[in-house]
């Protein structure tokens, strides 16, 4: 998480609070991800085709919980909200 993830928290247009935990990586370190989601049976599995907006990028697969108990708790143990998000909640 500390190296290919991130926690983001932020506004929905309702007014509610979404937390999110993710993790990223190149599809071709597909497997990675398989064997995580075989533990974490929480997360859920996306794809998603960077290639498409910017050439120098691949496609990734991600595995996201939308948990805010590991949104806590990962931010309690030091891994920051990332910053770039919009409408990110200042802490």
């Amino acid at each position: 998480m500390y190296g290919d993830g991130c926690i983001c928290r932020y506004k929905e247009s309702k007014g509610g609070i979404r937390h999110q935990t993710k993790i990223s990586i190149a599809n071709k370190d597909e497997r990675l991800i398989h064997k995580l989601k075989e533990h974490f049976h929480f997360f859920y599995v996306s794809e998603f085709d960077f290639s498409k907006y910017n050439k120098n990028c691949s496609k990734q697969i991600s595995l996201s919980s939308k948990s805010k108990k590991l949104f806590n708790d990962l931010e309690t143990h030091g891994l920051f909200v990332r910053k770039s998000y919009p409408k990110l909640i200042k802490n």
